[in-house]
């Protein structure tokens, strides 16, 4: 069975882990039925003339296009829309959206739904198409209900019909599906179950910590003080250096040479994959985190840790069972206290932090088979 996954590659390592449990959910719900090999194959969306283009030389030349990398897809597009020439999904049997934000202010203006949702998905006969960890990315103060523009609310709508099975990581992206005529369940993001089932040890343990300057990718508007954070930070570090080994778990190359540079009296790694993210992240305790990914990662291996962030992606860790903040009500004292209860009550916290990864892992897996769409494609 060949099965393409629409991501992101070489940006992020929560992508990477949010794959890891999508293969996961999927391997383990076509056990009993499927036999035969699975070729998987991932679509990268921040490339999206890769939908059209088969030849890696053409898809590098415009990989490495200073501008006009937009104009060529919507060109593609537009002759793939005349010609109805072959795509990336056309000798698919499965294709599944992983994860990440489907639902923001301005996704209309996204650079694969052109490509992927209106064109290549929209296509009678394209193949059966899972939508699995669909999450929300609004600004943490936004009012809601959330109030769509009705191009976002377009795009939004396409993407879900062009789903034969959607499943939300946060209530508010149920919310949302909701209210556009696509009722959905919620599970734990897909990242969860990126450990396999091998959680941390009971005993022992670094304290982990992941700082992003600003407190996340983006303030959106409520003006947010990064120094403001990073000083906070300082404090409950200084605080918590006398009783721990801090040891600083990074995504990026920014996020490293700024836990390297602010606190260089404490170790910082920077995994360069998902086998090395969860050997380093198996040697924590407990976390304090802005990374929504470390700390859903952190959920499926059981250990505790405060989510800390700037938009509703932050509903997606309470999700998983873990403590969040908003970055703009984040203040030290509270966050020493917070940490300090995490710690005291911490084997309370991982069993249940592990129950809740194995109730999601099997509602999800029989969401799955329930909806017969896995069958559907192994049959192609």
């Amino acid at each position: 069975m060949k099965i393409a996954l629409i991501s992101t590659k070489a940006t992020n390592i929560g992508d990477d882990l949010i794959r890891r449990g999508v293969r996961r959910l999927v391997v383990s719900a076509l056990a009993d039925s499927y036999d035969g090999e699975l070729l998987w194959k991932v679509v990268n969306k921040h490339q999206p003339w890769t939908v059209y283009l088969k030849s890696q030389a053409a898809r590098s030349v415009v990989a490495r296009m200073p501008f006009g990398q937009r104009q060529v897809t919507e060109a593609l597009t537009r002759i793939s829309r005349r010609t109805g020439r072959d795509t990336v999904f056309t000798d698919a049997d499965l294709v599944i959206q992983c994860g990440t934000p489907v639902m923001w202010f301005g996704v209309h203006e996204s650079e694969w739904q052109g490509p992927i949702y209106d064109d290549a998905l929209g296509r009678e006969g394209r193949p059966p198409t899972l939508n699995l960890s669909g999450g929300s990315c609004f600004p943490w103060i936004a009012a809601r209900p959330v109030q769509l523009i009705g191009a976002d609310r377009m795009a939004i709508s396409t993407m879900l019909d062009r789903s034969d099975l959607f499943t939300a990581r946060d209530r508010l992206a149920a919310e949302v599906a909701g209210s556009l005529g696509r009722p959905t369940e919620v599970f734990s993001c897909a990242a969860i179950h990126s450990g396999g089932a091998v959680p941390a040890p009971g005993d022992g343990g670094v304290l982990l910590v992941n700082v992003m300057r600003r407190g996340g990718h983006f303030d959106w508007g409520q003006n947010l003080s990064s120094e403001s954070w990073l000083a906070t930070v300082d404090k409950v570090l200084a605080e918590r250096t006398g009783r721990d080994r801090i040891l600083f778990i990074c995504h990026s190359d920014d996020e490293l040479a700024l836990a390297r540079s602010r606190w260089p009296q404490h170790e910082a790694v920077l995994p360069r994959n998902t086998e090395e993210y969860l050997e380093v992240a198996r040697r924590g305790r407990i976390g304090l985190v802005n990374r929504m990914h470390a700390a859903v990662t952190l959920a499926g291996l059981g250990i505790p840790a405060i989510g800390i962030g700037t938009d509703t992606r932050l509903l997606m860790v309470e999700q998983a069972g873990q403590p969040i903040r908003y970055v703009g009500d984040a203040e030290a004292d509270e966050l020493i206290e917070a940490l300090a209860d995490l710690d005291t009550h911490r084997l309370v916290y991982r069993e249940a932090l592990l129950e809740n990864e194995r109730r999601s892992f099997e509602a999800h897996r029989q969401h799955l088979l329930d909806s017969g769409i896995l069958g559907r494609a192994a049959g192609r």
